[in-house]
């Protein structure tokens, strides 16, 4: 059976979280970031716009077929 892909602008915490590499407070940030600045266009601008969120939650995102 395929994974689903998790939808970064609807996942909850709670899905986020379960992501190889990002856990809780990465989550955390990424809901505070959707709040703020609306949806997330595209995946890279996590990388540029959130602190702690570099090369290895990017490699982790791109490996799970996210970016």
């Amino acid at each position: 059976m395929a994974e689903q892909k998790v939808n970064l602008n609807e996942a909850s915490r709670e899905e986020l979280a379960r992501i190889v590499g990002i856990g809780d407070e990465c989550a955390e940030r990424i809901i505070r970031y959707r709040e703020q600045h609306g949806p997330i266009r595209d995946v890279e601008e996590l990388a540029d716009e959130l602190k702690g969120f570099g090369d290895q939650a990017m490699r982790h995102l791109r490996e799970q077929g996210i970016v």
